[in-house]
């Protein structure tokens, strides 16, 4: 496989030299509530045809709502069995026990897909990582790939989970790897990708792209 097809729901705007809308800050709102960091301001939703306001305080309350209908729209999407494998996140590491927030998430998700949906820990880092949405070290799939050892093998079709896509690296790797172990995901799923551009103002609107899982070296004979 050379690239995987992925789905995400917003867009996570991380230029500030622009004059944010209002659904930049909403977008804002959710990764925040996805990483359970605290955020100032509130999300206004319709739920029931009762509008309800999501602060710092009630932000696990938003995404207990967001994350099963996630999992719902995907259940339309494909026929299961599946089984989704979260991209660890940082602490997710060999020898510790959890809870793991992107575990977490994924079974939010297989609980709005039904019964036909597993959450395998397939995928773990082989010691604590720094957290990379709170660093600026250089981000490169051959840099994660060495450190992800396999944990419990997928028993379906694999779904690649993860809460929010930066540069895709570490989706990238943690494809790579499961391929290499004979578990190539048939597609990946994401709730927020980051960009440093403004795009279209609909909110948790189903997106998709993919990524390159293989990329060819510098050919010096093109010269």
């Amino acid at each position: 496989m050379s690239k995987l097809p992925y789905n995400f729901w917003c867009y996570h705007l991380t230029e500030t030299g622009c004059t944010w809308r209002p659904v930049d800050y909403d977008a804002r709102i959710v990764v925040k509530a996805l990483k359970q960091e605290p955020f100032n301001g509130y999300l206004e939703a319709k739920i029931a045809g009762v509008r309800r306001r999501f602060d710092s305080d009630s932000a696990e309350k938003l995404i207990q709502l967001i994350m099963p209908l996630i999992g719902e729209r995907l259940r339309k999407e494909i026929d299961g069995p599946i089984s989704i494998v979260p991209v660890p996140n940082s602490g997710m590491a060999v020898g510790h026990e959890g809870p793991f927030r992107t575990v977490e998430l994924a079974q939010l998700v297989a609980g709005g897909y039904g019964a036909e949906a597993n959450v395998r820990r397939a995928v773990w880092w082989d010691e604590p990582r720094n957290k990379a949405h709170q660093s600026n070290d250089y981000r490169h799939p051959d840099l994660y790939e060495p450190h992800m050892v396999m944990g419990e093998a997928p028993t379906a079709p694999v779904v690649l989970f993860d809460d929010v896509l930066t540069s895709g690296s570490q989706m990238t790797a943690a494809a790579r790897m499961l391929a290499k172990q004979g578990f190539p995901p048939a597609r990946g799923l994401v709730v927020a990708r980051a960009t440093k551009l403004q795009h279209d103002d609909k909110f948790l609107s189903r997106r998709e792209d993919q990524l390159e899982l293989v990329s060819d070296p510098f050919d010096f004979d093109e010269i």
